[in-house]
This record gives C-alpha cells, sequence and structure tokens, in this order.
C-alpha cells in the first residue's frame, strides 16, 4: 500500500482536477467555500447548471466525482485529510443534485414542470382580478417563438431548466414506447433534439432546444390522445398501428379497429370458445402465456399488463413458488460465465471438462477461445442433460460445484404466492407447469401422474384465477403422456411446437404457440416476423 502521504497527495490533485473542470466551465468552486443556507443551494444549482451544459460535460465530471469519493474514503481516518473535508463534501453535494430525477407519471406533470419553470416570465409583477390557480393550458395554443424569447429573457440556469424537462420527457416516452414500440419515431425526434444541443453551446442553441423540448411534449400529449379517439387501450391501437397501411379506407378501418380490440383472450376464454363451439373465422385471437413464473413477470410484465386490462396466463412449477432454487439449467449457465472470468482460466475450463467426461457428458475443448462464448458452452451441456434423470443432472451440477468451487446464486428468481394471489387478483390466470419443473419424458408413468395431479392440486388449493391448462416443462410430451394429463382433468396442454391453432385445434393436450425469446425482442421487424411471418397452417 502506498505510503499516507501519496495517498492524501492523490486525493487532492483529484480534487484540484475536479474543480479545475468547474473554472473551465465558468463556475468558481470558491463560492461554495463557507457557504450555508439559501447561499449554499444557490451556488450548488449554479454549479450544477454548468455541469448540464452537454451530456459529456455531465459524464467527466461523475467520472472525476466518484474518483474524490474513493480516494477520499480510502482516508477516512486519517487526520489530515480533514483539511480537504468540505472541498469533498461540495463535490458530494454537487454529485448528488445531479442525481435527482423528477417522478412524473402523466403529461399533466410536463405541463405543470413546464409552467414552474416560465412561471416568471407569463405571470404579471402583481395578481390580477382575473388570475386563477391551477390553470392548465393546451400546450397546441403556445406560442413557441414567444416562448423562446421569455425562456432566453427571463431563466436564469437554462442548462439545469433543460436538464428537468429531459427528464420528464425521457420518463414519457419510456412509458409509452413500451406500451407501443411503433412510436419509435418521437424517441428518434428527441435523440437528434439532444444530439444538436449537445454538438453546439451557443446562447442560440440553448434557447431553441428548450422550444423544441417543449413543442415535442406537446407532441406525445398529442399521441396520447389519439388511443382515446381511435376508441382503443393502449395495447389495442398498438397492433392497430402494426397493421395499419396508408390510404386505408374507413370501412377496412373500422374493421381493423375491431379486429385489434378483440384480438387479445384469455386462455380461459380461448377454451371455453372451443367448448361452446364459438367460433368467428373472420377475427384473429391472441391469448398470452408466460413459462415458470419467473420474478420479472411480476415486476415488469405484470403492471403493464395490469394497466392495460390484458389477460394472461402464467405456468408455475409449484415446488419452486417461493423457493430460492434455480433450475438446473440456469445453475449450470452460471457455472460456465463463473468460469470464463476467471483469470487461471485453462485450468478451470480443464476441470470442468474431466467432471463431464466422468459423468459421460459431451466433450467440451479447453481452449481459450471456445470459451470466449460461455452461453453456448452451457447450451451444449444444457441439451445433453436433458436426456437424463433429473437425479442424475443433479449429481453433476454438485460434482461441477465441488471441483470447480463455484458458489450457487441463492437469490429468489421464482414468484411467491402472496404475489401469486396479487397478480391473480389483478387479473392473470395460473396454470400447472408441473411441480418439479422435470422433463415428463424422463420419468416413470407414476412420477408423470403425481406430477401433474399434485401440481393440480396445489394451484386449486391456494384459491386463485386457475385454468386448468397442462405446460409440459421443455415442451416434452408424448401421447401416453397426454393421455395422463387429460385422464387427471385438465382442458388443455400446451408445448413449445411453433404454430397456431383455429377453430378446432389439431391436439388440444398438445397446443402450439408461437415462442417469444430475448433474441425475438431485439428489434420491432424481428418481432414482428415471429408473429406474422410464415407458421405451421392453421386447422
Amino acid at each position: 500500500m502506498a505510503p499516507i502521504e501519496e495517498l492524501v497527495a492523490a486525493l487532492l490533485q483529484a480534487i484540484e482536477a475536479t474543480e479545475v473542470h468547474f473554472r473551465n466551465l465558468g463556475f468558481n468552486p470558491a463560492q461554495l467555500i463557507g457557504a450555508t443556507g439559501f447561499a449554499r443551494i444557490e451556488a450548488l444549482r449554479d454549479a450544477a447548471d454548468v455541469l448540464y451544459s452537454s451530456d459529456e460535460v455531465k459524464r467527466r465530471f461523475e467520472i472525476m466525482a466518484r474518483e474524490v469519493f474513493i480516494r477520499f474514503k480510502t482516508l477516512v481516518m486519517e487526520p489530515s485529510v480533514m483539511t480537504y473535508a468540505e472541498r469533498h463534501d461540495n463535490i458530494v453535494a454537487t454529485y448528488k443534485m445531479l442525481q435527482e430525477r423528477r417522478d412524473t407519471a402523466d403529461v399533466t406533470g410536463v405541463l405543470k414542470e413546464l409552467h414552474r419553470i416560465v412561471n416568471a416570465a407569463i405571470r404579471a409583477s402583481t395578481l390580477g382580478e382575473d388570475h386563477a390557480e391551477g390553470l392548465t393550458v393546451d400546450l397546441s395554443q403556445i406560442d413557441f417563438e414567444k416562448l423562446r424569447e421569455e425562456f432566453a429573457k427571463k431563466v436564469r440556469r437554462k442548462h439545469a431548466v433543460l436538464q428537468n424537462i429531459r427528464d420528464v420527457v425521457e420518463q414519457k416516452l419510456a412509458q409509452m414506447l413500451a406500451y407501443n414500440p411503433l412510436r419509435m419515431d418521437y424517441y428518434k425526434r428527441y435523440q437528434e433534439i439532444i444530439a444538436d444541443y449537445n454538438r453546439e453551446k451557443d446562447r442560440a442553441t440553448v434557447e431553441a432546444t428548450f422550444a423544441q423540448l417543449v413543442a415535442l411534449a406537446g407532441s406525445l400529449d398529442a399521441e396520447q390522445r389519439r388511443a382515446a379517439e381511435e376508441g382503443l387501450t393502449d395495447a389495442e391501437l398498438a397492433v392497430f398501428d402494426l397493421l395499419f397501411k396508408e390510404n386505408i379506407s374507413k370501412v377496412d378501418r373500422e374493421r381493423l379497429k375491431q379486429a385489434s380490440r378483440g384480438l387479445l383472450v384469455s386462455l380461459q376464454d380461448l377454451l371455453d370458445m372451443w367448448k361452446r363451439e364459438v367460433w368467428n373465422d373472420r377475427q384473429r385471437y391472441c391469448v398470452i402465456t408466460f413459462d415458470d413464473g419467473w420474478l420479472d413477470n411480476y415486476h415488469h410484465a405484470y403492471p403493464i399488463l395490469k394497466k392495460l386490462n390484458i389477460p394472461a396466463t402464467i405456468f408455475l412449477p409449484t415446488d419452486y413458488v417461493g423457493s430460492r432454487e434455480w433450475f438446473w439449467p440456469d445453475q449450470v449457465a452460471y457455472i460456465c460465465r463463473a468460469l470464463s472470468g476467471r483469470r487461471n482460466s485453462e485450468r478451470a475450463y480443464e476441470r470442468f471438462s474431466s467432471v463431464l467426461a466422468r459423468h459421460g457428458g459431451p466433450k467440451v475443448g479447453i481452449a481459450s477461445d471456445e470459451w470466449t462464448r460461455p452461453g453456448e458452452v452451457a447450451d451444449r451441456v444444457i441439451e445433453w442433460c436433458k436426456r437424463l434423470p433429473i437425479e442424475s443432472v443433479r449429481e453433476l451440477v454438485a460434482a461441477l460445484v465441488a471441483e470447480l468451487d463455484v458458489m450457487l446464486p441463492e437469490g429468489r428468481v421464482i414468484v411467491n404466492w402472496d404475489e401469486v394471489r396479487e397478480m391473480s387478483a389483478g387479473g392473470l390466470s395460473f396454470g400447472s407447469h408441473s411441480c418439479s419443473h422435470r422433463i415428463m419424458t424422463t420419468i416413470s408413468p407414476d412420477l408423470v401422474w403425481e406430477e401433474v395431479a399434485r401440481s393440480r392440486q396445489v394451484l386449486l388449493e391456494q384459491r386463485i384465477n386457475y385454468v386448468s391448462a397442462f405446460c409440459y416443462p421443455n415442451g416434452n410430451s408424448d401421447p401416453t403422456i397426454q393421455d395422463q394429463v387429460q385422464t387427471c382433468g385438465y382442458e388443455a396442454a400446451v408445448g413449445v411446437q411453433m404454430g397456431v391453432e383455429g377453430r378446432k385445434p389439431q391436439n388440444r393436450y398438445a397446443l402450439r404457440r408461437i415462442g417469444i425469446h430475448n433474441d425475438i425482442t431485439n428489434t420491432i421487424p424481428l418481432f414482428c416476423l415471429r408473429l406474422f411471418g410464415p407458421v405451421t397452417e392453421r386447422h
């Protein structure tokens, strides 16, 4: 470890470099020395304002500030470092101010924020008789050129104000894109505005950016009103936009809206339509399902589904609900990732290959270049393991953990029953994905019966929104297993075979689905191709 004197000198160097960064931007950090009360608050706001002059300026400060924090923390028990404590604290206070974010949920928040920012510019020096608190102004009626002039004359900390508006617009854009990815043009427009702002630092650019952001906020408000004007929810509007073509007739437009409105149905509704033989051949139906009950279903998918009133079914492996145990494929993948990050990795690869060989596993090379893609190595091992009894797989995982000294994670990744009940109350339904997530074709008929019967009973006992459908782990089944599922009382079962169903499903106990994974959702064209591209013939 370096001598104390060198560490103190390094701290001072980091503080001085940060202060030079401030002075180059036109702010003297000496203003903060000894400042208290309102004077300190004003000085901190001035400091934040110069840092908002561009994204690069802000990022550079944040990097320099974190270096100051690290060096100060190293010396926190050293008495001599207190000489620099105030300068350090001033950098901390400025850094924290930058991290603050507006917590605004809708367009009315945008309006309120803009009104607050230009309040001094548009209000008379004394209140008149016609003054009304809480007045909301239609952004489409704003004279943006006049607003820009007032912003230039009356707003002091222009960069900070722009950052406030950016925070609000970014949050709104994120919400809108989550509901309808085809609104990407708004995000691209926002990026263009900010790119121009970052390139030019003169006063005219700052004022122009302000006007452009206000106008963009107005267009976001108009876009959200569009769903209501069409008489569709946000989810239905997304489908409507996806299929919409230019020069469409009014009749076809209404037909398309009707198709969008009736597209999303629950799995139970679909089963009921088949049971009653009620089917509209001119209508298309879509059922959303999730396998495994991942915790992100609760944290990310459920809030959106609930807000948009979209039905969905989650298939649960009941033994895993509320536990901290990971599925064995995820354990294998974790082990492979952990090995690829080690320093003396080739030795670890050799031991990994040796353990696999002892268990009759696939040959895995020990060259570093083969392990540059640990996910591919894991996929090979996982596919081989799927043919084995679960006991053999667990023995292999235990051997890898012991031989390679890997600590498997224990963080919960599957929902618990409280979360299931909350989602059930919010409109989601739940079906069985077995108890232990064992692949049905690798176990005996008696164990298959236990998996399908016991998991069904557990779900019924939870008094949740239960749908009488089974989901085969890994999609594996055969006619005998399908007969057992039917005999147990299930109305249907789903696999992973790609395809769609129609009025009369080819096999109600091997329903086809369209799988959507991370690789498919990377781009909108890929997602659309998977949904609307060539699929197995409908029946």
